[in-house]
């Protein structure tokens, strides 16, 4: 992929054309966005939702991470072990229509540039934070969970400003 590392894996009976599809659109980004791209990345193919959830509840619990993402997610992007991988449910994908599907795999090419590293996986939740939660009585976890929420959105609008800044815009699908 443009001087991007590329390891496709695939669970499930996963179709050449759905693959080639994936794949394609993947490479076309990166090489769009050249030195921008990450230098490695993993693509993780699987034919069944169920495959891909477990897969990545597995990955999870390897990682010692207990944040809850948005499970209802077209595709996924993780940085867990150093390195970007975008994982895709060929069943999932299929529900969409082909700009749809295009859009999503661009968005997790958008996030694996602007938040491909481990840092982007840290937040220190400021000391007056903690003690006004306590102070208003929210749990510790409800509040590493919010914090983590407020970085997803802010990482949603960066992505998807970075896409429209590299014309990759409703109606620029080739």
């Amino acid at each position: 992929m443009s001087g991007v590392e590329t390891n496709v894996i695939t669970r499930g009976r996963t179709s050449g054309g759905a693959k080639r599809e994936i794949v394609g659109t993947l490479q076309d980004c990166y090489r769009r966005l050249g030195s921008k791209s990450p230098y490695k990345i993993e693509v993780f193919i699987s034919e069944k939702e169920a495959l891909l959830q477990d897969f990545l509840k597995d990955e999870k619990f390897k990682q010692g991470i207990t944040a809850v993402e948005d499970e209802d997610a077209v595709c996924y992007h993780d940085n867990w072990r150093g390195y970007t991988r975008i994982s895709v449910s060929i069943e999932r994908l299929s529900q969409f229509t082909k700009p749809a599907r295009i859009g999503a795999l661009r968005r997790e090419v958008a996030h694996s540039i602007l938040h491909g590293s481990l840092e982007y996986r840290i937040f220190r939740i400021p000391e007056n934070c903690r003690q006004m939660a306590v102070i208003k009585g929210i749990d510790s976890s409800v509040l590493e969970q919010s914090i983590n929420n407020l970085a997803v959105a802010i990482k949603e609008c960066e992505a998807s400003k970075f896409l429209v800044e590299h014309d990759f815009q409703w109606g620029a699908w080739h």
